[in-house]
């Protein structure tokens, strides 16, 4: 029976059921101390042994921390998760749905046991008599707790836990789940790139990584979940498909996703390619299987100091991802990278044939991404930008390559421009401001076209 999901977001994890984590108390810091000799106050004397002390635990964290010593012995040291919902290294969970919670404690052996790569471990105990007592003990990739979360992937409860390596830019996932009075670890893989989602809207999350497969010399991308067993075999959580994706593909960045019917997605992985390169691969999803569509470079583009970070997004709303593509404006050329103004092409996957795609846009994106400029069709081909003073750009008619004609001036301004001729351009939290040229020009726009050409892009909460 399905679970109702919740939308709530945390930066990498959308956890579907909230867990109650016990707070961790702060030490106090000695920056008030050094601040009260400077000035002269002695209000209180403490010894510098008592403010390095560690911070005392509350009583339910004694509790649970006795039982766990009572079981593993004192050659711990509690690990706090770096991100994340959870801080604390005791988090209180319904794990089996029954009337008491469970809870988790991470900590660190000071002697890992032979055979122990890190000593990083996670206790589970349980309320038995009205007394915790650890049932159950498992040992985790990794020597620090990066972030935890809890998901029901559609088989129960399971925990997610996220460590890493030091000097290593993957970290080690860890997907457990606590049954028949156990910790089970269901899977465990590295990656550089994670995102949790219901990718194939079966009402159910699943996990998509992205890890570097040595054998390969290359990244994979894997969807990972709980297959159904439609044929028979019975349900079981683990690596449904996965896809190698090209060399270039450094770090990949964003993933966003698009549907096109039924049980059908494509996937857009946004992605570095090193020296202020990017692209943007894109798969197919159709029944939890992943196909690379490989478009070359035909989904490519650069990043300087006049333009922002661009990402596959839908810009219009229509329900359709398009990839951002850029090309050196008129007049530009013939310049080295970081000098150059760019054009920044829209593509969208053609829905009819998935394995060709078509330009939908030519646009100019400001600098600090407060505005998008649609080229009209009449202007491709022969005008261009001038970059000026003030945050302002020109655009200008492009003749037996020079600048000709300004056709029209777009500045971005916190307050607005003294000289004459400027007029705020869209609503009250616009730092837009625009200014036509006086006289008749062919190219000219007028009042509707400039309106549909030139779009505000709204600000972030």
């Amino acid at each position: 029976m399905k679970t109702k999901k919740n939308p709530m977001k945390c930066p990498k994890c959308r956890p579907i059921i909230k867990a109650r984590s016990l707070p961790r108390i702060a030490a106090l810091t000695l920056l008030s101390v050094f601040a009260m000799s400077l000035c002269g106050c002695t209000f209180f004397d403490a010894s510098l042994e008592g403010m390095l002390s560690p911070p005392k635990l509350t009583k339910a964290q004694t509790e649970i921390y006795n039982a766990l010593t009572l079981s593993i012995g004192e050659q711990s040291e509690l690990i706090y998760p770096k991100s994340g919902e959870y801080r604390s290294p005791f988090v209180l969970f319904d794990m089996d749905d029954e009337i008491t919670e469970e809870a988790i404690v991470f900590y660190r052996e000071k002697s890992p046991n032979a055979g122990a790569v890190s000593g990083l471990r996670m206790n589970l105990l349980d309320r038995k008599g009205g007394h915790w007592v650890s049932v159950s003990d498992c040992s985790l990739p990794g020597t620090d707790i990066e972030n935890v979360s809890f998901y029901n992937f559609g088989e129960g409860i399971n925990v997610i836990v996220c460590s890493s390596f030091p000097g290593q830019s993957e970290n080690a996932l860890s997907v457990l789940n606590y049954s028949v009075g156990r910790l089970r670890e269901l899977y465990r893989s590295n990656y550089g790139f994670m995102d949790i989602y219901d990718i194939n809207d079966d009402g159910y999350d699943e996990l998509f990584l992205v890890s570097y497969d040595p054998a390969m010399e290359s990244n994979v991308a894997s969807l990972v979940g709980q297959s159904r067993g439609d044929r028979g075999e019975e349900s079981r959580f683990g690596l449904l498909s996965s896809a190698s994706l090209p060399e270039d593909v450094v770090f990949v960045q964003r993933l966003t996703r698009q549907r096109l019917g039924e049980g059908r997605f494509l996937l857009f992985l946004d992605h570095s390619k090193g020296e202020n390169s990017y692209g943007t691969q894109v798969l197919s999803c159709f029944s939890d299987a992943l196909f690379l569509l490989d478009f070359g470079e035909a989904m490519a583009r650069r990043s300087n100091s006049n333009i922002p970070m661009l990402y596959s997004t839908d810009i219009d709303g229509d329900g359709v991802v398009e990839v951002p593509v850029t090309y050196p404006m008129l007049g530009y050329e013939g310049l080295t990278v970081p000098e150059q103004m760019f054009r920044v092409d829209w593509l969208v996957v053609n829905n009819d044939s998935i394995f060709s795609v078509a330009s939908k846009y030519s646009t100019y994106v400001s600098i600090g991404y407060e505005y998008i400029f649609y080229i009209p069709v009449r202007w491709q081909g022969f005008v261009t930008v001038q970059k000026m003073e003030n945050n302002t750009v020109n655009f200008v008619l492009y003749d037996n390559n020079s600048f000709a004609d300004i056709m029209l001036s777009v500045r971005v301004s916190e307050t607005p421009p003294e000289e004459e001729g400027w007029e705020h351009y869209g609503d009250g939290d616009s730092k837009v401001y625009i200014k036509s040229p006086k006289g008749d020009f062919p190219m000219a726009f007028t009042a509707d076209e400039l309106k549909s050409s030139l779009y505000i892009v709204p600000k972030k909460g």
